[in-house]
C-alpha cells in the first residue's frame, strides 16, 4: 500500500502580550548592537554575505539574521518553504526578526513606531505608524527536500572571464536614464572613474569583461549613493564612500552569479572609528543603509531589466 507523507505542522505556542514586547525590545536591543560588529573589516564583509542572500530584507533584519545565523545565505518563512517543495528539520531553531504590521490603536508604544517602507526609519508624524511582531525565518540549511518536490535551480555558472549575461548592459541603461555618457578609454591608474562636471562614467578599454561590470557597478553605485552630489566632500570621507560603492558592487554583482573576489575592506575601522565613540554606531548604521537602500534599487532595475533568476 502506497503511503503519503503529510508534512509535520508547527505548532505556535501562545505568549502573552507582555512576552510578545520583552521579545520584540530584545530584538531591537540585539539590532543596536549588532551595528558595532560592522566596525572591523571582517565584520563588515559578513554583512556584505548577508546581503547579497537577503537583499530584499531590511537592514535591521539583515542584521539579526546575521548576528543569529552568520552562515545563513537564504532564509524564508516555514509556510514559504513548503511552497518552494522543502520542509523545515525537525527541532530546527528558527531566526527572530520583526515584521511590520498595520498600526491599530490598541498597539502600545513598545512595539509601534512611524516608518515609511522599512522597519528602521525614525519617528514621523507626517508618516503612517506601524508596529512589529516577531516571526521566525529559516535557512535553507535548515530544511530539506520534500518527497517527490523538484529541486531548487542551481546557480548560473559564468564562463571565466566573463560576467553575467545582461548585466553590462542593463547598468548602462540606468547610467544612460541618469544622464551620464559611457565611455571605455584610458583611466589612468584607475578602472574607472565618474567625472560629475560633464556626466561621464568611463571603464577602462582593457578590462575582462567580469572586471568591466564589476567596474561599472561600482561607478554606478557612487551615483546612487549621492557620492557625486557631494564631490566636495569625497576627499574628507573618501574612505566611507569607496567602501558603500565597492559594498554595492559585491552585493548587486554576487547577487546575479558573479564570484566575489577576495578582497579586504581595509578601511572600514578607520573612517568609522574616526567618526568618534558617540557616533560610530550611528555613522555605520548610516552607511550600512545607504549600502542595502542602493543594492536593493540596482537589484531591482537590473531584474526588471536582464532577469537573473
Amino acid at each position: 500500500m502506497r503511503t503519503t507523507t503529510t508534512p509535520r505542522r508547527r505548532t505556535a505556542r501562545r505568549r502573552s502580550p507582555e512576552d510578545a514586547r520583552a521579545e520584540i525590545a530584545a530584538l531591537k536591543e540585539q539590532f543596536d548592537a549588532q551595528v558595532l560588529t560592522l566596525a572591523t573589516s571582517e565584520g563588515w564583509q559578513a554583512f556584505l554575505r548577508i546581503c547579497v542572500g537577503m537583499n530584499r530584507y531590511s537592514l535591521r533584519n539583515q542584521l539579526l539574521i546575521m548576528g543569529q545565523r552568520p552562515d545563513a545565505v537564504h532564509v524564508a518563512a516555514y509556510g514559504e518553504w513548503q511552497r518552494r517543495g522543502r520542509q523545515v528539520k525537525r527541532d530546527e531553531h528558527g531566526i527572530r526578526i520583526l515584521a511590520p504590521r498595520p498600526y491599530r490603536p490598541k498597539d502600545t508604544d513598545t512595539d509601534a513606531e512611524a516608518a515609511p517602507c522599512t522597519d528602521d526609519a525614525p519617528e514621523s508624524e507626517d508618516r503612517p505608524r506601524v508596529s512589529f511582531r516577531a516571526i521566525s525565518v529559516f535557512d535553507i540549511s535548515q530544511t530539506e527536500p520534500l518527497p517527490g518536490a523538484a529541486p531548487l535551480p542551481a546557480a548560473p555558472e559564468l564562463p571565466t572571464g566573463q560576467g553575467p549575461a545582461g548585466l553590462w548592459d542593463a547598468l548602462a541603461r540606468w547610467a544612460e536614464q541618469a544622464g551620464y555618457t559611457l565611455e571605455r578609454g584610458d583611466c589612468g591608474t584607475a578602472n574607472g572613474f565618474t567625472r560629475p562636471a560633464d556626466r561621464v562614467i568611463r571603464v577602462r578599454a582593457d578590462l575582462e569583461p567580469a572586471a568591466a561590470v564589476r567596474t561599472l557597478t561600482h561607478e554606478v553605485a557612487h551615483i546612487l549613493c549621492g557620492h557625486v552630489e557631494a564631490i566636495g566632500e569625497y576627499h574628507q570621507h573618501r574612505g566611507r564612500m569607496e567602501t558603500e560603492a565597492e559594498s554595492v558592487a559585491y552585493i548587486v554583482t554576487s547577487a546575479c552569479g558573479m564570484t566575489a573576489p577576495d578582497y579586504s575592506v581595509y578601511y572600514v575601522a578607520h573612517w568609522a572609528t574616526n567618526a568618534g565613540p558617540d557616533r560610530i554606531a550611528e555613522t555605520l548604521r548610516s552607511a550600512a543603509e545607504t549600502v542595502a537602500t542602493a543594492a536593493q534599487t540596482l537589484l531591482g532595475y537590473v531584474r526588471e531589466e536582464a532577469p537573473t533568476e
